[in-house]
């Protein structure tokens, strides 16, 4: 059976990733807990890029001498509206605060880095031996070479579990292995930026280069088709890109660690010396998301193909935002049969789904629903896999009627889903 599975972000919160609206809150704590052991002041003056998100706010009441603490209550920007304003400056060619004397690009660079550092650093304590989670290493265990997987998340999380079961990822486009990764540091520079950082971080050199730098052994990424295809239209942590020969590379877990942490370990050209400088392959959590690039395009063709013969369809922790119409045209252009009965089952696997209106939101979109798989919030179940365990609401079953379809609504979440079905 064909079947296309899409994930948002409700599919990852069961490791703490945060969402776009969490995410300032969540990186302002990671970097109270990494300075507790440090001499640095913890003020908003040691961090640059968190001063200049905070001052897209006009009457904006913080200065270099508030405390990280502090800040930790206030009402803070979404970092979606960040992205967002400076992208529609960018586009403007103009700065969009008056301090905003630097480069728009290197602002943009610098709040990507955040996003980078907080995602990556906020799951370090749900991962397991394998590098992800036991939730979407179940999930991955049901999954065959036909199906498909739509991400929409950053995280690596799910790519690590296809990767522990598979051995290889299917990413739908060629990259260079690992050993092509990015031009390393000459070994002598390397040791001594290496004994830099681990004086700052207060723990001897072999400790450092344990828990940071990459065995050769242990590097090894594959590449192939015997894996489930995983198409992340927003791009991924892992990768990058020289936007001038239009290469692409893949990190695997500790050098996507070891670079959102300490961007500087290694170089930024691109390894054939074309002349073009690497960058993180996503696309920014901007109301104004831009799908030009090549590969890019690419991803949305394949999304469109695999709809198109797609015999089931899951929805998991996906609102379709209202501006995401990229997205919408994919899904309706992809799912429309030329004879309307023939359309893929549509299951829909989210929180509160009815009550929060989800539920409607599809059917305007899609007509008619065959699933609705409902629950409560993320936050309020405790699963324990090892000792098969569960602490759940009661499973309730409730029949809506629409005209002569029924649409059976049954309260779980998915990791529960994961597990039981």
């Amino acid at each position: 059976m064909k079947r296309v599975y899409i994930l948002g972000a409700g599919a990852s919160a069961h490791a703490r990733v945060p969402l776009g609206n969490k995410i300032i809150k969540k990186f302002i704590e990671l970097q109270l807990k990494q300075l507790e052991n440090t001499s640095i002041d913890p003020i908003l003056g040691n961090f640059s890029t968190l001063y200049n998100i905070l001052r897209i706010q006009p009457n904006c009441k913080f200065t270099y001498d508030n405390s990280l603490e502090d800040l930790k209550e206030e009402n803070l920007p979404n970092i979606e509206d960040v992205f967002t304003l400076y992208d529609i400056a960018y586009q403007k060619d103009e700065p969009l605060l008056f301090e905003s004397d630097i480069d728009l690009n290197i602002i943009r660079k610098d709040i990507l880095d955040l996003l980078t550092y907080t995602i990556e650093r906020s799951t370090t304590d749900a991962l397991n031996e394998n590098n992800t989670t036991q939730i979407y290493q179940a999930f991955v265990e049901k999954l065959t070479d036909e199906d498909t997987i739509i991400s929409y998340n950053y995280d690596t999380l799910l790519d690590n579990a296809v990767l522990h079961k598979f051995n290889e990822l299917n990413y739908g486009f060629d990259f260079l292995t690992e050993e092509d990764t990015i031009n390393p540091l000459p070994e002598e520079e390397r040791i001594k930026l290496w004994e830099k950082i681990a004086e700052k971080e207060g723990i001897p050199l072999e400790e450092f280069k344990e828990k940071y730098c990459v065995p050769e052994e242990d590097s090894e990424l594959k590449f192939g088709i015997t894996a489930p295809l995983l198409i992340k239209p927003h791009g991924s942590l892992n990768w990058l890109y020289c936007p001038k020969c239009y290469r692409y590379f893949c990190l695997t877990q500790k050098e996507l660690m070891n670079k959102a942490t300490y961007d500087g370990l290694y170089l930024s050209e691109c390894v054939d010396d074309c002349g073009g400088n690497l960058q993180q392959f996503i696309v920014p959590l901007t109301h104004h998301k831009d799908f030009q690039n090549p590969l890019l395009n690419n991803l949305w063709m394949k999304i469109n193909q695999r709809l198109s013969t797609a015999e089931e369809v899951y929805f998991i922790g996906y609102s379709i935002p209202d501006a995401d119409y990229t997205s919408k045209y994919y899904f309706i252009k992809g799912l429309t049969r030329p004879n309307r009965k023939d359309c893929a089952k549509i299951k829909l696997i989210a929180p509160n789904a009815e009550k929060l209106g989800l539920g409607d939101k599809y059917r305007k979109i899609f007509g008619d629903i065959t699933e609705i798989i409902d629950d409560h919030e993320f936050e309020e179940v405790e699963l324990n896999i090892g000792d098969k365990t569960f602490k759940t609401p009661q499973i309730k079953e409730i029949r809506y009627q629409f005209g002569k379809k029924k649409f059976k609504v049954i309260e779980k979440k998915f990791e529960e889903w994961v597990i039981k079905s």
